[in-house]
């Protein structure tokens, strides 16, 4: 099953994913967005989903405990209640412009706003004030491109991709500091994390295949090619389910997702989408795949693996 999207309303949609139906939608204003993003909320079960062709990102993160929904536009990040789409506060986050990604800490109570200018804004989100802002000034690993977060409660870290130096860059959260940062392959964008089973998958654009890393260690363990599903899939983004210790790789250009098993690194399955998948999310409630196409659809995957 698949879903739409409003377009050129400048709306994020809010889809509730075990009844298959729109629940309402946050306006943005004067905002404009530029590309999908995705967020699931585990109390409700509720994704949250947007894709247009503006100049912005449009990266969605859901704080269930406090009720809120983080969107980021430009340099800024939109606060909404989450029960009634009600805008609650803007949050200014100067010179991180082009917001790329949302990270959000809930033992640190904290957000990470990633800017594809090389700048990372930390927010405490009881307040909504930025408490930090971490740049090259703070170590020389933030220059280039950032792309993508995801947080490890477990460890107490923040794991950033850097599309420009090839490495993964591990913050921790307590203090905001660079603990170290992970060589991976060419071109990282996506990355997904299963602090339970201390993994984590970082997708390669350029280079047609995902890395494996092990985050007790942060270190790769392995690189899992995706030559045989394609000469240029492209993997974009990835999502986890830890309970049956499966990875689902989201490859672009195939119109397809991958399902790797993360004990013995192996594809197990590909399964087709609707063309030009861009993002994925595993819903635990419902144990279902939820990928997010282009064209505004949402393929609805129920018991991908056995």
């Amino acid at each position: 099953m698949t879903c739409g999207y409003l377009e050129g309303s400048d709306k994020i949609l809010r889809v509730d994913v075990p009844n298959r139906s729109v629940e309402g939608d946050l306006a943005l204003g004067d905002a404009k967005l530029y590309q999908v993003s995705t967020s699931v909320s585990s109390a409700g079960g509720v994704f949250a989903f947007r894709v247009t062709k503006f100049e912005e990102f449009g990266p969605i993160s859901c704080h269930d405990a406090a009720n809120k929904v983080y969107v980021g536009v430009g340099n800024r990040v939109f606060v909404y209640n989450e029960n009634n789409g009600n805008l609650i506060t803007t949050i200014n986050c100067d010179r991180a412009t082009e917001i790329k990604d949302l990270a959000l800490s809930v033992e640190q109570s904290k957000l990470y706003a990633i800017s594809q200018a090389g700048v990372v804004v930390v927010i405490e989100t009881t307040s909504d004030e930025v408490v930090a802002t971490l740049n090259s000034g703070s170590s020389p690993e933030f220059a280039g491109k950032l792309d993508s977060a995801a947080i490890d409660d477990t460890r107490d870290a923040v794991y950033i991709t850097n599309t420009t130096t090839n490495k993964v860059l591990v913050l921790n959260t307590i203090t905001n500091t660079l603990v170290t940062t992970i060589s991976v392959g060419t071109g990282p964008r996506g990355i997904a994390l299963s602090p339970e089973l201390g993994k984590g998958i970082v997708c390669h654009t350029e280079g047609n295949l995902v890395s494996i890393i092990n985050t007790t260690g942060n270190t790769v363990s392995t690189s899992v090619a995706m030559s045989a599903v394609g000469s240029n899939g492209r993997p974009i983004s990835a999502a986890i389910d830890t309970a049956n210790g499966k990875g689902f790789v989201v490859l672009e250009n195939s119109h397809q997702v991958v399902a790797i098993n993360l004990t013995t690194n192996q594809i197990e399955s590909r399964i087709p989408v609707d063309p030009s998948p861009v993002e994925a999310v595993w819903v635990d409630s419902t144990q279902e795949l939820c990928v997010v196409s282009q064209g505004g659809g949402i393929s609805v995957i129920k018991k991908v693996v056995q």
